[in-house]
């Protein structure tokens, strides 16, 4: 367990080398050899909405499972890989609380000690989720020179975006720190999408893109957009392969009409994504879709794959957004003003 995770974490530049992950998986996978060996499958309810609401997480237990396949000469069925996603996700999400802090300043009155009692209760209320950076006694700063997320203050200052303060009660309620709460969350997930929305638009080329072309199967599809990139000098010529394997593992599709391809590899040359639009529904690993993003990552590029992947199939997960962009006739610009809009909201 722990060299697998070692791979993993080199892999996708994750640190999973964790001592309750490596004893919670060691039991899994016991029990999982057991099983396989056996052939007595085990069903997991949860593994579309796993799969549909945290694809990365569900991309890195496929990797984890198919190195189990190869240590152990058992088969992991989806089911499988769902459980082992629910072991990593909780790591993940683990270390996301304790890494992707907001940095909180707090204005308060200089009143006897009431500046240090709100400054301790307001970090530990906040727990793992922000730090409290700098207390200031009066709201008489520069506040652009001021290394902060969010500004706590019980009164509103002029000039600042709204979205950068939180204005609360002197004395912080509870009402109060309940809504400090709810803006930290806010700035973590506005700063989250930024950088997908800015980093999306270095990935998806003029030269990338198709709408309406004849190809209906979807290895024809896949074959068609590989070819693509290898004359745009994006992968080698192992990458079909690749992709091709990795759709063996786990289908790509996704019930709402969308299909992400992609390898299990980091070598591309460059980061890039193909997208085609369908004209008719593509038969796709028991669903049908209409949009296909075939998406190559370069080693060197590894936080691309972790930043942009999850916000992007997070962006597509209503059917309504995948409609509003595969929509027949669509051309590229309209594709990429669409895509942008959707990330932003």
């Amino acid at each position: 367990m722990r060299t697998i995770c070692r791979e993993l974490s080199k892999h996708y530049l994750v640190d999973i080398e964790d001592e309750a992950l490596v004893a919670g998986l060691g039991l899994h996978i016991r029990n999982l050899v057991v099983r396989a060996s056996a052939g007595r499958p085990v069903s997991n309810p949860l593994a579309a909405q796993i799969k549909q609401a945290h694809p990365l997480v569900h991309e890195l237990a496929i990797y984890f499972a198919q190195h189990v396949e190869l240590a152990f000469d058992v088969p992991v069925s989806e089911d499988e890989i769902s459980f082992i996603a629910l072991h990593i996700g909780g790591c993940l999400e683990r270390q996301r609380e304790r890494m992707d802090q907001t940095s909180v300043a707090l204005v308060v009155p200089k009143y006897y000690r009431m500046h240090e009692d709100q400054s301790k209760a307001l970090a530990m209320s906040l727990g793992d989720r922000a730090r409290v950076v700098a207390t200031y006694t009066s709201a008489d700063q520069d506040w652009s020179r001021v290394d902060a997320d969010l500004i706590i203050t019980p009164i509103e200052i002029p000039h600042l975006h709204p979205a950068r303060q939180v204005v609360v009660s002197p004395l912080l309620t509870q009402h109060d720190l309940d809504t400090i709460h709810g803006a930290v969350q806010a700035a973590r997930r506005r700063s989250s999408w930024l950088r997908a929305v800015h980093q999306l638009r270095q990935l998806v080329d003029r030269e990338l893109f198709f709408s309406g072309g004849p190809w209906r199967e979807r290895d024809e599809v896949i074959t068609h957009l590989v070819a693509a990139m290898q004359a745009q000098g994006v992968v080698g010529d192992a990458f079909l392969g690749q992709v091709l394997e990795r759709e063996a593992m786990s289908p790509t599709s996704f019930s709402k009409g969308l299909a992400v391809p992609h390898a299990m590899t980091m070598d591309a040359h460059r980061s890039a994504i193909a997208a085609y639009i369908s004209e008719a529904p593509i038969a796709w690993g028991g669903s049908e879709v209409k949009l296909v993003l075939l998406v190559a990552f370069n080693a060197d590029e590894r936080r691309l794959f972790r930043e942009v992947f999850d916000q992007m199939i997070v962006t597509l997960s209503e059917s309504s957004r995948v409609q509003r962009l595969a929509t027949p006739g669509t051309d590229y610009e309209t594709f990429i003003a669409d895509l942008m809009d959707l990330m932003d909201a």
